[in-house]
């Protein structure tokens, strides 16, 4: 006997694509639709990336990417955000064009990784990558 998983993730491609369809696609890619490039930030940035998706996002968020150690964060780890999940936090703007912005406070706190406690990040020390999804 041999099992057949289902076939709800699975795409005819002989069909005409349906929202649907372009749904799961979306859903099972587990990504953004926009990634931004690993940009620098600095305090007190306004950082302006061009998405250029066919319409406006519903989801926007950003993630910081380690490039000195800092707070037991170790070169290359990521720290995922959502707009409000750091004291300070970044402000993520979506407006009617193309366009996304993300304001930089002028400090930031970041959960230090082992102990939780919150400590000042140092901007140097982390780049930012911006993602959306519509």
């Amino acid at each position: 006997m041999t099992w057949n998983p289902p076939s709800d993730t699975e795409i005819d491609v002989d069909k005409p694509i349906k929202a649907v369809d372009i749904r799961r696609i979306r859903d099972l890619s587990f990504g953004w639709a926009y990634e931004s490039v690993e940009t620098t930030i600095t305090a007190s940035a306004i950082i302006t990336f061009t998405h250029g998706l066919v319409s406006n996002p519903h989801s926007v968020g950003f993630r910081l990417i380690c490039q000195t150690a800092e707070h037991d964060y170790s070169v290359g780890d990521e720290v995922f955000g959502d707009v409000g999940h750091f004291l300070n936090s970044v402000i993520i703007i979506r407006d009617s064009t193309t366009t996304i912005k993300a304001i930089f406070p002028a400090s930031m706190s970041i959960p230090h990784k082992t102990t939780g406690s919150l400590s000042n990040l140092t901007f140097a020390n982390w780049k930012v990558i911006v993602g959306a999804t519509v």
